[in-house]
């Protein structure tokens, strides 16, 4: 490492303590003239992906402040992260419910996500590298990071951490997105507690498949399989299915033990005696002929003013004539952005209501008792209505406010609803995370999704049809979410 330059750093940086060295490098604690502090790394070790995050911070990620490099070795500054790791929580055996999973899982896979979008794999997901502050979690420590290399067979260097890295980490070919999925299945595998059954369970059983193959192959897929979980089609019992069963084996069963001879009690002033019928003697007895009878025909009665035909005998009202008793409704009435009353039910659980220019785009999923997430909608826009939007080199530019989308949530639940989160993700990429207000029970609030100046970039535009895909994900901590995610496809058409 440069002289210079090392020497500058330690004048502005003061050592307070040391937290690992070896023959890899050494790690410290430093803080600066106003007292803050930051981790100190002199890493023996060139290549690594610190410039690449300088240059491209991420949330989840710390920020980092300096990074430069020589032949041989790697001096980096690097925001000090202040939390509990999963390590201590797992240590402690504090473990996280579902919904605090989730949210740590979501973000981490947008983390990643972004990392393997650079060709970055981190290799050393753990407990000890996440870091919970509040409701964000932090992922640190790319000490041990392998640049994906297009047509390389395995990777230069076996890093990682036993019983959290894949397999094939170990030199049978080279690392990508699924070692870090498969560390991160491992990772909340134990942070869950281990009698948790709920539908992580299943998700996380895939990402640690032995098999790379059977894994998700991207945070994207993993991401996707949290926010639109369906069970696997394997056959679950529900209590009507039970009630079902249990019908048709009385109804199977109960007719022949209602024919097999019982005991009969017969009471007497001193005690009860239990008289058996005996079947042998029963069927001693000669059997007599019985001379069958014809059984009367029974009619129907009918007022006498009608006529005795077929045709005016009485008959039962068809279900559409019966009359069902008024139930006292326990809806609560909601308003949409544009006023618009409906009934929706109640129940525990917070309910995402989705709306294009005031329109709601999901009420008919308000009566299903299970989470529906296909709720978004296609807008096609005529070529005579956008053929006189501006253009810019190639960009369709989208006036400000001809779209609106706007997402109401409500806590329908007894409990706070924390930590809310819509996620935005246009069709460049682009990704914005709105934070929300905790919610009491019955509290509602409203996201604004930013739609200003959207470019719609296509060099065959009025040739061809184009689309412009937003997907909104929201999560939260605090109760069941219904509505978790909804999609926007605009899709300009090349005709009238």
């Amino acid at each position: 490492m440069n002289v210079n330059v090392e020497n500058f750093l330690r004048s502005r940086f003061e050592k307070i303590k040391l937290i690992k060295q070896s023959e890899k490098g050494e790690i410290w604690i430093v803080t600066d003239s106003s007292g803050k502090f930051f981790i100190w790394k002199k890493l023996l070790k060139i290549g690594l992906a610190y410039k690449i995050l300088k240059e491209n911070p991420h949330r989840i990620f710390p920020k980092i402040i300096y990074c430069t490099e020589d032949e041989k070795s790697t001096l980096i500054i690097e925001e000090f992260i202040q939390g509990e790791s999963l390590f201590e929580k797992i240590r402690q055996k504090n473990y996280l419910n579902e919904n605090e999973a989730k949210n740590f899982l979501l973000q981490i896979c947008d983390g990643l996500e972004f990392l393997h979008g650079k060709n970055i794999i981190h290799r050393d997901i753990k407990p000890e590298h996440l870091i919970i502050q509040g409701n964000v979690i932090k992922l640190i420590d790319f000490d041990s990071v392998h640049i994906y290399k297009e047509g390389q067979v395995e990777d230069t260097e076996k890093l990682g951490t036993k019983g959290y890295a894949p397999p094939e980490q170990y030199g049978f070919s080279q690392s990508d997105a699924r070692n870090d999925i498969y560390a991160l299945g491992i990772t909340f595998q134990k942070v869950l507690e281990k009698n948790y059954h709920g539908y992580l369970k299943e998700i996380l059983l895939k990402c640690t498949e032995k098999n790379p193959n059977e894994r998700y192959q991207s945070a994207d897929e993993l991401r996707d399989a949290i926010l639109n979980y369906r069970p696997s089609k394997k056959f679950v019992f529900s209590k009507k299915i039970l009630l079902m069963i249990l019908i048709l084996i009385s109804a199977t069963i109960y007719p022949k033990f209602l024919n097999e001879k019982m005991p009969v009690i017969e009471k007497n002033s001193s005690e009860e005696k239990i008289v058996e019928h005996k079947k042998n003697e029963i069927q001693s007895k000669p059997q007599e002929k019985v001379e069958k009878k014809e059984f009367p025909e029974i009619k129907i009665p009918i007022d006498e003013t009608t006529s005795t035909t077929s045709e005016n005998f009485q008959k039962l009202p068809s279900q559409s004539n019966f009359e069902l008793p008024e139930i006292p409704s326990t809806s609560v009435e909601i308003e949409s952005p544009k006023n618009e009353t409906y009934q929706e039910i109640t129940g525990d659980f917070v309910k995402v209501k989705y709306y294009l220019n005031g329109q709601r785009m999901n009420e008919w999923t308000d009566n299903l008792d299970y989470d529906v997430t296909n709720a978004g909608t296609i807008q096609y826009i005529n070529k005579n209505i956008w053929e006189n939007w501006r253009l810019e080199a190639n960009n369709l530019i989208m006036p400000n406010n001809y779209f609106q989308i706007s997402v109401l949530v409500k806590n329908y639940s007894q409990n706070i609803f924390n930590n809310s989160q819509l996620e935005i993700i246009y069709n460049d990429g682009e990704r914005k995370t709105l934070n929300g207000k905790s919610l009491k029970p019955n509290e509602e609030t409203i996201f604004e999704v930013p739609l200003n100046r959207i470019q719609i970039h296509d060099s065959n535009l009025g040739f061809s049809d184009v689309k412009y895909i937003i997907k909104l994900n929201f999560w939260g901590d605090g109760a069941e979410i219904r509505g978790t995610s909804s999609e926007y496809e605009f899709i300009f058409l090349k005709g009238d």
